[in-house]
């Protein structure tokens, strides 16, 4: 049970870790930091989300969140696993790993 306890809160220090550093790359991209921190946000709750949840979740327009997503990926941060042109599904990769 000890060992348990131990890897709870290891894995608890690891995600705050890795939040903390994702929310840095993202503050470091200016004006548009804002909007993709509330689709980072809604990633935290929804690890893997369509793009549609996440517009549910943020407030933001569907253009909105998708060009979040543009910057979310290029910084690592998401990956769109199902590789289509609709329906797509977005993975909050270091979360989930």
């Amino acid at each position: 049970m000890v060992v348990t306890s131990e890897q709870a809160v290891d894995t608890a220090k690891e995600l705050h870790k890795t939040v903390r550093d994702d929310k840095e790359k993202i503050k470091g991209l200016g004006r548009v930091a804002p909007s993709v921190l509330k689709v980072y946000q809604a990633f935290l709750g929804h690890p893997i989300a369509t793009p549609n949840k996440l517009g549910e979740l943020s407030g933001l327009t569907p253009a909105t969140v998708n060009k979040t997503l543009k910057h979310l990926e290029r910084l690592g941060i998401v990956r769109e696993v199902t590789a289509k042109r609709r329906n797509r599904l977005f993975s909050y990769v270091r979360y989930i790993d």
